[in-house]
């Protein structure tokens, strides 16, 4: 087996759960940029008791993500919402970017003629 089947054969994400409701949540090839955003989004939950990540060494592509939740609700099921709630944020960020960079380019084309 090559170093790139190694690689290739993480999963992105593995769950480590203690009960339904007290998850690791570990993101592999990921880092603080993805770590503190998903963080933030998952702290904005009413069921969230608690959320915190760390990146367990700055050379490792991975982050932990621990939730604990409340209301018996399922740290998997806010999890997920957690991370559909973020690409809904980057599906706006993207669209807006795009918006403005098409807008920025139609306005600089028509001072070039």
């Amino acid at each position: 087996m090559s170093n790139t089947d190694a690689i290739t054969s993480v999963p992105k994400l593995k769950v480590l759960a203690t009960n339904p409701y007290n998850a690791l949540f570990v993101l592999h090839e990921e880092d603080h940029t993805m770590g503190n955003a998903l963080r933030y989004t998952l702290a904005k939950n009413k069921n969230v008791d608690f959320v915190g990540y760390s990146v367990p060494h700055p050379s490792d592509p991975l982050v932990n993500i621990r939730v604990q939740t409340r209301n018996e609700v399922a740290a998997t099921q806010v999890f997920h919402e957690g991370t559909e709630s973020l690409k809904s944020i980057f599906n706006i960020i993207s669209e807006q970017f795009v918006e403005a960079n098409n807008e920025y380019m139609d306005d600089n084309d028509d001072d070039d003629e």
